[in-house]
């Protein structure tokens, strides 16, 4: 008998919530115009992230019961593996696109760390060209999701090295800005493309 296909190994996703408190902003209209279905770009966004930051095998998935030696080894094998690193329990993300300084960020909510929250201003979208204004909405959800999933060693990373990571997330997905630049900066934590460029010179591909 053929095996039984495996599925594609997949992290468990949290609720997504938007919330827009000014539909006639300029960057709102912008932002619904080029982003699709806002819970598509959510979901395949924090998919991204996941699959980059904890990545699955196809043994991570719970097989049916083994009904061979040949299964039963199999078996064997992996629950010998290394365990993969589980992401920190996350229940809910709610973007908001509202008039906000600066381009986003991401928080939690004051009584529970496991609500997110990502705030993206609706003034820099609206100021993005035209010409790849999808591809950096898409960018700037990617870098804050992965401070939505990021560990921080407890509060003891370097802030650059974190936002080095989610720099290095967004390259990974091809959407790096056209203005950064490899090699850029003197320190590993210096920050955003200048850590992201290190990390992709010490991080393997997978």
């Amino acid at each position: 008998m053929s095996p039984i296909p495996q599925p594609s190994p997949s992290h468990d996703l949290p609720k997504f919530h938007l919330q827009i408190l000014d539909l006639s902003h300029p960057g709102t209209r912008k932002f619904f115009s080029h982003c699709g279905t806002p819970l598509k770009l959510l979901e395949t966004s924090a998919s991204a992230v996941l699959r980059w930051l904890y990545p699955l095998s196809a043994s991570s998935i719970e097989t049916p019961i083994a009904t061979s030696a040949t299964s039963l080894a199999e078996r064997e094998t992996a629950d010998n593996q290394v365990p993969e690193a589980h992401h920190p329990s996350i229940r809910s993300v709610t973007l908001h696109v509202r008039s906000v300084d600066g381009v986003a960020y991401t928080q939690s909510i004051p009584l529970d760390s496991e609500h997110k929250e990502v705030h993206f201003s609706a003034d820099y979208v609206h100021g993005i060209d035209s010409a790849r204004i999808g591809d950096e909405i898409r960018g700037v959800i990617v870098h804050e999701l992965v401070h939505v999933f990021q560990y921080d060693g407890k509060g003891t990373m370097p802030g650059g090295c974190i936002e080095g990571i989610a720099d290095w997330v967004r390259a990974k997905e091809q959407l790096d800005p056209p203005h950064w630049r490899r090699g850029e900066g003197t320190r590993w934590d210096e920050g955003y493309q200048a850590s992201a460029s290190n990390a992709a010179l010490a991080l393997p591909d997978h």
